[in-house]
């Protein structure tokens, strides 16, 4: 059974000196975790994933770190550019997908990697 995992990312574009509303995105964790991870953003803890939990925090667009930790201390860092063009279309939403896979035991992490745009949706319709 997969698991879930879900950022929500909220904010608002300035483009050409005009406002335009920015309906906001939401970076989608799919997982396969056997025990919780601590996450950090920007150097910042946001929260634990929990085997079966999910987790809520606003992030703007932009270049972001994410780094999980397993409580061995096993850490897996990643840096992307979350655009608002990259984002995918699924269950109503905007969504930017990572997916997190665990390692091969329990203490260990395998690898967190930014799912592509067409294979975002897939993830986020599919059946958690």
């Amino acid at each position: 059974m997969r698991k879930v995992l879900v950022f929500a990312a909220l904010g608002s574009l300035m483009m050409a000196g005009a406002a335009h509303a920015w309906q906001g995105g939401r970076v989608f964790f799919a997982h396969n975790l056997s025990a919780p991870v601590k996450v950090l953003i920007d150097g910042a803890p946001v929260g634990t994933v929990t085997t079966d939990g999910a987790l809520d925090v606003s992030l703007a667009p932009g270049v972001h770190t994410v780094v999980v930790e397993a409580a061995s201390g096993a850490r897996l860092t990643g840096t992307w550019t979350f655009r608002p063009e990259s984002l995918a279309d699924a269950k109503g939403g905007r969504y930017w997908c990572l997916y997190l896979q665990k390692g091969a035991t329990p203490d260990t992490l395998g690898q967190l990697v930014m799912v592509p745009a067409n294979l975002c949706g897939l993830y986020v319709e599919a059946p958690s």
